[in-house]
């Protein structure tokens, strides 16, 4: 089943002189399940296709549909509806709010989505045991390691049960071992029935995959 469909995109920076081409008449359709590595070189327009994809950034042409539903469609509010409800964002800089506890970062889609307290109270213990953090759901992130704070954002990623997780360099700044320990998280979230679509630039661990997509110059080049 495709769930996101992408015709002819393109995605221009700047104008005249200063114009800069992100992406180039990608076309791509991502069915539901896959677990999809994007890579290719700085610059490529790997992000800039995550973030469209994600509905955090437009495309200046071309089509792109989630679920059948074009994106042009939809208002700011159903917009914002639609992309808490769809997607889960990984991050490598774990974009976490360090004022906040454990508790506290992995609520925020909640607020969005309006879970009852007592509804988002049992969603966070269950999403807390099954990451290995119940004993850190005070902590703020100053308090935990690297693969901890990666942890909250997967936590953070999953609570509102997203079909589909984007994941931007979710093991950059992570040691070796600990970033092995994410990608074995992240393919359980797969198996689960999650499509998982991830930036890197690391061509070791695309070996978690099922879909490798090439880009350069903003123009998919290859697909394995």
């Amino acid at each position: 089943m495709v769930i996101l469909n992408l015709d002819k995109v393109c995605k221009v920076y700047g104008k005249e002189e200063g114009k800069v081409e992100g992406l180039n008449n990608i076309d791509l359709e991502i069915k539901k399940g896959e677990f999809i590595a994007i890579i290719g070189p700085s610059g490529s327009g790997k992000t800039t296709l995550l973030n469209i994809l994600g509905t955090l950034d437009f495309p200046s042409s071309g089509q792109y549909l989630i679920n059948g539903e074009s994106v042009e469609e939809f208002n700011k509010c159903n917009l914002a509806k639609k992309r808490n409800k769809y997607f889960g964002f990984i991050v490598q800089n774990f974009a976490l709010i360090k004022e906040y506890t454990v508790y506290e970062n992995i609520e925020i889609p909640l607020n969005y989505a309006n879970i009852k307290t007592r509804d988002r109270k049992a969603k966070i213990k269950n999403v807390l045991e099954r990451l290995g953090l119940s004993d850190k759901v005070n902590k703020t992130p100053k308090e935990l390691s690297g693969g901890q704070c990666q942890r909250v954002a997967i936590a953070r990623a999953i609570i509102n049960d997203p079909d589909i997780i984007l994941a931007d360099e979710p093991t950059g700044a992570l040691d070796k071992d600990t970033a092995e320990q994410i990608l074995e998280l992240l393919r359980e979230l797969n198996e689960d029935g999650k499509t998982i679509i991830m930036v890197t630039h690391n061509l070791d661990i695309t070996r978690y995959c099922n879909r490798i997509i090439k880009l350069e110059y903003g123009k998919i080049v290859e697909t394995i």
